[in-house]
């Protein structure tokens, strides 16, 4: 028998080399923790199915990484994020039983639980896919409803699931959140967001 709370399988994408940086982004200090491990600790108030998708410098990531979550290695990230989602969602199906996918960013420092739970009570409620609405269009945190899993699979280049949400014939709810969706590519922008709100 289906149950009826919705299993809700969270992606957290960490695979890239962020060469912008000059550092390993993933690791750099985030309150009391990494960039990383606080979109984990995020994405674990609304889901016990937390997956990492690694794959630049996977082996000093992934021994930081809590028990609690499983990692995935993409070793063709050179080919962008894209192909990474697919990665992630192609592993995801393997090992559970999805209803809904919620793909997010490790370098989205200002997401926090209570949007993610936005997210994921109106997922419940619609049934249907529900991105988070930028100041210029749409984007992730977005939870896919299973129904949109082959699509994702098909994503290849640096594109990630920005087209996927531009198809104006996808049907899905959208969560405003334009302050929160600032993400860190250079360490200009990391310093500047951890002066503010990282310590």
């Amino acid at each position: 028998m289906h149950s009826a709370e919705p299993n809700i399988v969270v992606l957290v994408m960490a695979a890239g080399a962020a060469t912008r940086m000059g550092s390993i982004k993933q690791l750099l200090p985030w309150r009391d923790t990494t960039l990383l491990n606080h979109a984990i600790a995020q994405a674990k108030e609304v889901s016990g199915n937390v997956v990492v998708v690694l794959g630049a410098h996977f082996e000093a990531i992934e021994k930081t990484l809590p028990e609690s979550v499983t990692a995935t290695i993409n070793h063709d990230w050179k080919e962008g994020l894209g192909g990474s989602i697919a990665h992630g969602v192609r592993y995801a199906k393997e090992k559970y039983t999805v209803d809904g996918i919620l793909i997010m960013l490790s370098d989205q420092p200002l997401i926090e639980g209570d949007h993610l739970m936005e997210l994921v009570n109106t997922f419940k409620k619609y049934k249907t896919t529900v991105a988070t609405e930028y100041k210029n269009g749409l984007g992730v945190p977005t939870i896919f409803h299973a129904s949109m899993l082959n699509v994702l699979l098909q994503l290849a280049g640096d594109g990630g699931a920005k087209k996927v949400l531009d198809d104006k014939t996808v049907k899905l709810k959208k969560i405003a959140a334009p302050f929160k969706t600032v993400d860190v590519d250079t360490f200009e922008d990391y310093q500047k967001l951890h002066r503010q709100y990282g310590t």
